[in-house]
């Protein structure tokens, strides 16, 4: 059923969403990427991850399906599923895009930038450690996610699942949005995943980048220093530290320094708590590494537009919870 947010919302979309000119060999697609991505942030947002309900809902709705772009024929079960698990890096890019919007609209300040990573449950039972090392499914054990991994939290201990990765804005002043997003099992290691973000993407006019103690590597330093940006994150005290990390650890150490630092823990970690509250997502829906990366990165993707229609519309921009619950 068509409700007029989220008709609203299909136009922001519409209006926002870049797909990049690629030429590719082979048959062409019958469904265009743009419609495609579009219709899936429409499913996303409604909480739907069960590629025959979509389907059973276009045939319920022809009036959304229409508004998604779909008007001669609706795509099958098959086709939304393969679709889905394609269109990853296209919603990757739709974050940068979409980061860059929202700070050319000046709705928040890039200059200070936080990178963190955060834990989600894998959909259904538990594979345990030692059974999964060996590749054994004990005979009783059902319902379980191969693709996910164990990885340890300082917070949450041990965890069977994925991991999202992200980098966003630290204001206090202003909201915290996300820039860029990145999706792994939950093993895979925060410091590695952040090296190969930011050799490919760097946001503009970054100055500083406020990372926990997980992050103190020399490679991530010499990158951020090539963009003429200072990584700051807790460093430990060493009697043989070289000049430059002697540098950097007085910098941590100093007024400056801490006063910069304090804005990580009030920026981006209540920004994943919000996110995961308003997609449900500390325990998965959807299963498999693929699935798993296109449904996360939808929901950082619906976050931004969500604080678009916000802006557009002149209403507060924290305010979120009410439209996904209209819609």
């Amino acid at each position: 059923m068509e409700t007029p947010i989220l008709d609203k919302i299909i136009n922001v979309v519409k209006s926002i969403i870049k797909v990049p000119r690629r030429k590719k060999r082979g048959k062409p697609f019958i469904y265009s990427v743009k419609n495609v991505a579009i219709f899936f942030h429409v499913m996303t947002l409604k909480g739907i991850t069960h590629f025959k309900t979509m389907h059973r809902f276009l045939v319920n709705n022809p009036v959304i399906a229409k508004l998604c772009g779909f008007k001669k024929s609706i795509p099958d079960r098959t086709t939304l599923s393969r679709r889905f698990k394609a269109i990853y890096e296209l919603v990757k890019e739709q974050i940068r895009h979409m980061g860059k919007v929202l700070i050319n609209k000046k709705l928040s300040a890039s200059k200070l930038c936080s990178v963190d990573s955060t834990m989600h449950k894998a959909c259904g039972n538990i594979w345990h450690k030692k059974h999964k090392k060996i590749d054994y499914i004990p005979p009783k054990l059902r319902n379980i996610d191969k693709n996910a991994a164990w990885g340890r939290s300082e917070y949450k201990q041990w965890v069977y699942g994925y991991k999202t990765h992200l980098i966003s804005t630290s204001s206090f002043k202003r909201i915290a949005m996300p820039l860029c997003c990145e999706v792994t099992s939950a093993n895979a290691s925060d410091c590695k995943t952040a090296k190969g973000i930011f050799k490919n993407f760097w946001p503009k006019r970054i100055e500083y980048l406020l990372a926990d103690k997980g992050y103190d590597d020399k490679l991530l330093r010499d990158i951020c220093q090539k963009a003429k940006g200072t990584l700051i994150t807790p460093m430990k005290r060493h009697k043989n530290m070289n000049p430059e990390r002697k540098r950097c650890f007085a910098f941590y150490k100093s007024k400056m320094g801490k006063k910069k630092y304090s804005q990580r823990s009030k920026t981006i970690e209540p920004l994943f708590g919000h996110i995961k509250e308003l997609f449900d997502i500390e325990k998965l829906k959807a299963k498999g590494l693929k699935n798993v990366q296109s449904f996360l990165s939808l929901c950082v993707w619906i976050y931004q537009t969500l604080i678009y229609y916000n802006f557009i519309y002149q209403r507060p921009l924290r305010r979120l919870k009410d439209l996904v619950c209209a819609v």
